[in-house]
């Protein structure tokens, strides 16, 4: 009688051991950060796209509810929507338009988190980095060219488009935006010989620019493209 009375607890304990495994396998909990992103509290949605994020390829059937994500009222929850679906890596076809559309919102942080979004895409997302470089908002301009930059050898053929993007943007110093001129020297400058064909322009910037934070960044660019192979 006595051995049943101890057997009892420990069968309750492991009834309620079992319940909680179930609920903390992966599947049960991308069900809830799914539901979560539609949380009436912006701070669970944020909470959750962030997880979601986190989770990384795991929560690959959670793109399309992340995509949604990116037209959340909440500028954050728009961010880490956007985060989340470049560490997500979903299908690119569906991602990479919905992250070029995201470039154009009204937050600064959600243009440049869509922006690093693409820049895990690779090759798949060249193509529209390279279209960014013709926006007129200066802002997504700065956005794509440092995700093309962070990129290296995968975003080369974005080079010709950086090299005409250059010659556009005005001759100002560094601290006077929407330049964007030091930027691109530094990206193209990174590449080494990959980007030589940009050497003309920029060693034809530094014949009348007399700022000496231009002149150091150009400089190291036109260094690096002629001593890295």
């Amino acid at each position: 009688m006595r051995r049943c009375c101890r057997l009892v607890p420990l069968v309750v304990w492991m009834a309620c051991w079992a319940t909680g495994a179930a609920s903390a396998q992966p599947g049960g909990e991308l069900s809830k950060l799914r539901a979560d992103l539609t949380n009436p509290e912006a701070s669970t949605r944020r909470k959750a796209a962030q997880t979601l994020g986190e989770m990384g390829s795991a929560a690959r059937p959670a793109t399309a509810d992340l995509i949604k994500a990116l037209k959340d009222k909440d500028a954050f929850v728009r961010r880490n929507a956007a985060r989340a679906l470049g560490l997500v890596q979903g299908n690119p076809e569906e991602c990479v338009p919905a992250l070029v559309k995201a470039l154009h919102d009204e937050k600064r942080e959600v243009v440049e988190a869509a922006a690093d979004a693409l820049g895990k895409f690779g090759p798949a997302a060249v193509r529209a980095l390279i279209a960014a470089l013709n926006e007129t908002d200066p802002l997504v301009r700065q956005a794509a060219v440092r995700t093309l930059g962070s990129m290296g050898a995968a975003a080369r053929d974005a080079v010709p488009a950086r090299i005409e993007m250059f010659k556009r943007e005005p001759a100002m110093n560094l601290r006077q935006r929407p330049s964007l001129r030091g930027d691109i020297a530094e990206t193209l400058g990174n590449l080494g010989s990959a980007a030589k064909e940009a050497l003309p322009v920029l060693k034809e910037s530094l014949e009348n620019n007399r700022d000496r934070d231009y002149r150091r960044v150009a400089q190291t660019a036109i260094r690096k493209i002629e001593s890295r192979p």
